[in-house]
């Protein structure tokens, strides 16, 4: 049997953007789980997205992958550090996709509040801690009928007490929300660290 590890390995080889994966390596830049990011790209391909906001979208790692995939989408991306804007214009240099990509600079809960547009999926990504202050606007960008995706819901296990270090309070009250959520019918799929998705109801 091939152990992840090989399969990853084996699989490297055949995918596009390595130069992005080179980066993270590189920087040690903390970006989403292979298998969560393929899990994206599959249902990407199936739903066709026109229109994603990024919440946390670091230097575009997973911005990259999405735009590739998805000819016609568009991205927002947010995130606090406004130098991570010039690292993913170098990085998609003859790609096609840098006007189909908005950056957007500053703390998220600011940035989103100023938004005026909704999307068809909404991506959190940022600092664990700040998810729950995030919630309604995120819901409030959503398209009815929209996907709204928080990465790192299982959190290493520590959403189960399987591992401790970081207080898990903010993810809990995140998966907790969007259960309980009457606008939202949600799952929690246990690939990477976890995707808690939530569509938004009609």
């Amino acid at each position: 049997m091939i152990q992840t590890e090989e399969f990853r390995t084996l699989t490297s080889e055949h995918r596009p953007g390595a130069v992005w994966d080179d980066y993270a390596r590189k920087t040690k830049y903390p970006v989403i789980q292979r298998e969560s990011l393929d899990f994206l790209l599959v249902l990407a391909r199936a739903l066709a997205p026109k229109s994603i906001l990024e919440v946390g979208c670091g230097y575009g790692y997973c911005a990259y992958h999405l735009l590739t995939e998805v000819p016609f989408c568009h991205l927002t991306g947010i995130d606090f550090r406004k130098e991570n804007e010039a690292v993913f214009r170098q990085l998609s240099t003859d790609s096609g996709i840098n006007d189909r990509f908005h950056f957007l600079a500053g703390p998220a809960i600011d940035r989103l509040n100023e938004l005026q547009e909704s999307f068809d999926w909404v991506i959190l990504d940022t600092d664990k801690k700040d998810y729950p202050a995030l919630a309604e606007s995120c819901l409030s960008r959503l398209k009815k009928g929209g996907l709204l995706i928080a990465d790192n819901t299982l959190w290493q296990g520590r959403v189960a007490g399987l591992k401790s270090g970081k207080d898990p309070s903010a993810i809990l009250w995140w998966n907790g929300w969007v259960y309980s959520n009457s606008e939202l019918d949600t799952v929690l799929i246990p690939v990477g660290d976890g995707l808690t998705v939530s569509r938004r109801r009609f």
